[in-house]
């Protein structure tokens, strides 16, 4: 029971979780055209002060290799929010999408150049200045709770500890690259996370009956 308590808490700093303040629902959807088909999508939702993971996203394809992660938000503050979606397959691969704006007045993606007429200069305006401002704000914080996680995961990832953490993996027949360290990326960490929560839940649930 104290090895599935650790997993989930490991599971909670990967998905770098916390709350927002309750205010409306809207719907979030982020396309992207990919060059490998994903098996699931989740959404990274922030602002200035807080950053979010949503698991619950519908995956959808369209053609041209083009596929769109849709997330229904229940009861979030509406202040400057910001999205971003993960696609990943089963080999692992995965794409973060880029960052959008979700309410206020612009809802288009985050300073795409991309998706900008060639033929049209690039003007910089005080929108797009604050906007820059933003970003590296919403960097700066994820930078400060990134170097925070990873010590925490450190202290929780004992060498005994993630001794358990592969013996489990391998047992269940899911380890393919080594033990979870505090260096391992956290994308990796959170699906390898994700299925020992799984095969614990099925074998205990088989246990007990």
């Amino acid at each position: 029971m104290k090895k599935f308590k650790n997993t989930i808490k490991l599971l909670v700093i990967a998905l770098f979780l916390t709350n927002y303040g309750y205010a409306e629902s809207f719907t979030i959807k982020i396309s992207e055209k990919l060059d490998f088909k994903p098996s699931k999508a989740s959404m990274m939702l922030l602002n200035a002060e807080n950053s979010t993971i949503v698991n619950d996203v519908e995956l959808t394809e369209q053609d041209n290799k083009v596929f769109s992660a849709i997330a229904n938000i229940k009861d979030i503050d509406a202040t400057d929010i910001y999205a971003s979606a993960l696609f990943i397959n089963q080999e692992g691969q995965f794409l973060m999408s880029d960052v959008v704006k979700v309410t206020g007045a612009n809802t288009s993606s985050y300073l795409n150049i991309n998706t900008c007429d060639p033929s049209q200069g690039l003007t910089i305006n005080e929108t797009m200045q604050d906007q820059v401002g933003l970003l590296e704000s919403l960097e700066n914080i994820r930078l400060a709770r990134r170097d925070f996680l990873k010590n925490k995961l450190s202290e929780i990832l004992s060498t005994e500890f993630q001794e358990r953490l592969l013996k489990i993996e391998t047992g269940f027949g899911l380890n393919t690259s080594g033990s979870i360290n505090s260096e391992t990326n956290p994308f990796e960490i959170l699906n390898r996370l994700e299925r020992i929560k799984n095969s614990l839940n099925s074998y205990q649930q088989a246990k007990s009956k």
